[in-house]
């Protein structure tokens, strides 16, 4: 997140680049403690031919500059034109979750080829498209011992919503890459449901006529009826997680990629009635057969709990 820039102050030849830092705050209960990390803030420091060096805050002076006068003395008329700090929109709060975040940050910076025969693309490049260009929504991801969930919630602080998508430690330890891969772009969608429900009036009311009965109130985080509309998604989250895994997973390995019906089946994870094991409508109406659904539940399960899995597993 650094950022240089070559200006020209007091006559000498600088160079700044400006670092951004956390600022948030830790809770503790139990034993347990969660950081929270609210927004970033950016401080630029630079050095020239001098060999002086000095670092401006965030704040200003009373003549228009930045606070704080460089080594040397001051200069009521010097121009000084810092660079601009763009707050970050997405946060990766991973903690000690290596193979995880890696992952994430893999599903990021995904290579995809849109001219292939079917038309597909990953849905999640772009969720992560309108977080990185979003200034009143910010996506954070981190880990917890509670379950694999995204939720919302307005920062008065910094007037933004954050969409948090929230990685279970269990799961975690147990769970292939591939299946992680999957349960990122699963809960990068939920994420993206949250973020159209509050912000485009017209996806919302859609969304209601369709899916309200499935809803017990007016909540962007009651999962059910999100469940039930991500089953139009599957042939994306599917193509989306083979991507991946071409570039990440397996091809990275230079293993052969798994056929494409199992991309589908691990993306049918999580359309599941909340807490139990029972399939949405959309998953019983996308696969009818019961038999069918008992493979790709097999095929779901074996990646989440790392058994006969065809991803690999964290080191």
């Amino acid at each position: 997140m650094n950022g240089e820039k070559k200006i020209n102050h007091y006559n000498i030849d600088v160079r700044c680049a400006t670092v951004y830092f956390p600022v948030g705050y830790q809770t503790c209960s139990g034993g347990h403690c969660t950081t929270t990390i609210e927004r970033f803030v950016g401080e630029t420091s630079c050095s020239g031919s001098s060999g002086s060096n000095f670092i401006y805050n965030s704040g200003s002076g009373s003549d228009g500059r930045p606070s704080g006068t460089p080594d040397g003395g001051g200069c009521s008329t010097c121009e000084y034109d810092p660079p601009i700090i763009v707050r970050p929109g997405i946060i990766n709060n991973l903690k000690n979750q290596p193979c995880a975040s890696d992952v994430f940050k893999e599903i990021k910076k995904s290579k995809i080829n849109n001219d292939n025969e079917k038309g597909d693309f990953n849905i999640v490049d772009e969720v992560m498209k309108i977080f990185n260009e979003s200034t009143k929504y910010d996506y954070i991801i981190v880990n917890s011992d509670d379950g694999n969930s995204t939720t919302g919630k307005f920062n008065r602080d910094t007037k933004t919503t954050e969409i948090t998508v929230n990685l279970n430690n269990d799961y975690l330890s147990r769970a292939s890459q591939l299946s992680i891969a999957r349960t990122i772009i699963h809960e990068s969608l939920h994420a993206y449901f949250v973020y159209k429900l509050q912000s485009d009036q017209q996806f919302f009311i859609n969304f209601e006529l369709k899916y309200s009965e499935f809803r017990r109130k007016r909540n962007p985080n009651d999962n059910r009826g999100q469940h039930e509309l991500m089953g139009e998604y599957v042939d994306m989250m599917a193509y989306g997680l083979k991507s991946w895994d071409a570039e990440f997973g397996n091809g990275k390995l230079g293993k052969p990629l798994l056929d494409d019906d199992y991309y589908k089946s691990m993306a049918f994870g999580g359309l599941f009635k909340d807490g139990t094991n029972i399939p949405t409508d959309s998953f019983k109406a996308l696969v009818p057969s019961g038999s069918d659904r008992l493979k790709i539940i097999e095929i779901i399960q074996n990646e989440q709990e790392g058994i006969n899995s065809k991803g690999t597993k964290c080191n």
